[in-house]
């Protein structure tokens, strides 16, 4: 029977199978995927655990030896075969001819990487799909990623609004395992709850030479040729040019409320109220370089950088944009 990822946990609650063959490219689903099975054989009793890796030579005597060894006063058995090479014709016919009379002490777990069609039309694959749970685990897209990033931060006890989703997804670039560690340095450093942007950026960021709200003040401050350089930098730390983009568009933002309430005769204590005091200084020396229309335009730079970042305009050089709107915002 073949499932999705989705249906598993329900899969094992309701009846665990003789047989499960886990196949996929995406290494943190897999293995979770097995984890899922091996902490269900062994509630269910199956407490000795046998592992098999069949490469080119594999002696399949070995594994039938530890198929065939039923006694009733051993445990019952967890067998992980993981496939490292195509099946010879002899492993076909014993994958084949097990799942059609399958040991009632052992739960054998298939890993395997992606099945082609041909693999999937292969006698064993459709003996086992017969007998057992046949489970292909696809690749996250990058429609599916934030939908994916929010379960995964919802099962650690975590929120955050969709900002912070996309400074996850943006920074793991598809890779599963990178969002996952990200989540739980989260955790570990923050326990449950809310998180903020600025607490997921500090920690996605936190190994680069240097950090964004550092680019953030110097370009606050009009050091222009400073932007520059750290902008350098952050482009060799790898430094995602979301992070960066995000940085700048929050600050506008900001700024545009502040200048706007100016205009409509707020005292300047009353509008920057809301400013960390250390930074008034910097923010005073935005708002006399930029008025609401500057402010606006350059938010609007920043909608165009966003549009890059998306892939919606390859005409532009991103870097080249990314440096571009904070040389105009520091100058």
């Amino acid at each position: 029977m073949k499932i999705q990822l989705q249906q598993l946990a329900q899969n094992l609650t309701e009846k665990i199978a003789p047989l499960y063959l886990i196949s996929g490219d995406e290494f943190l689903l897999v293995q979770e995927a097995c984890d899922a099975v091996r902490q269900h054989a062994i509630a269910k009793g199956f407490d000795e655990r046998e592992t098999f890796y069949v490469e080119s030579g594999f002696n399949w005597e070995s594994f039938l030896n530890s198929t065939n060894n039923f006694s009733l006063f051993s445990g019952r058995t967890l067998i992980e075969l993981h496939l490292k090479s195509k099946l010879t014709d002899m492993g076909s016919k014993i994958l084949q001819n097990y799942a059609q009379k399958p040991a009632p002490d052992k739960i054998i777990v298939i890993i395997a990487d992606k099945l082609d069609a041909a693999q999937q039309k292969t006698a064993w694959f459709k003996a086992i799909d017969a007998h057992g749970v046949v489970l292909p685990i696809w690749p996250i897209d990058a429609a599916q990623l934030p939908l994916w990033i929010n379960k995964r931060l919802q099962l650690a006890g975590l929120k955050t609004d969709g900002q912070g989703i996309k400074l996850l997804a943006d920074h793991a670039a598809g890779n599963l395992l990178a969002a996952a560690q990200e989540i739980e340095k989260l955790r570990l450093l923050y326990g449950s709850g809310n998180l903020t942007a600025e607490q997921i950026v500090s920690v996605i960021t936190d190994n680069a030479r240097f950090n964004v709200f550092n680019l953030l003040d110097t370009a606050l401050a009009g050091k222009t040729a400073l932007v520059i350089r750290i902008l350098n930098n952050l482009k060799t730390e790898g430094v995602e040019p979301t992070i960066i983009l995000w940085a700048i568009a929050r600050e506008l933002r900001s700024l545009i409320d502040i200048s706007f309430a100016l205009q409509q005769g707020t005292t300047s204590e009353q509008a920057l109220a809301k400013v960390w005091s250390n930074r008034k200084i910097l923010v005073k020396k935005a708002l006399v370089r930029h008025d609401l229309a500057g402010l606006q335009g350059l938010l609007k730079q920043a909608a165009q950088v966003d549009y890059i970042i998306k892939g919606a305009d390859n005409q532009r050089i991103l870097w080249h944009e990314l440096n571009k709107i904070y040389f105009d915002f520091s100058s």
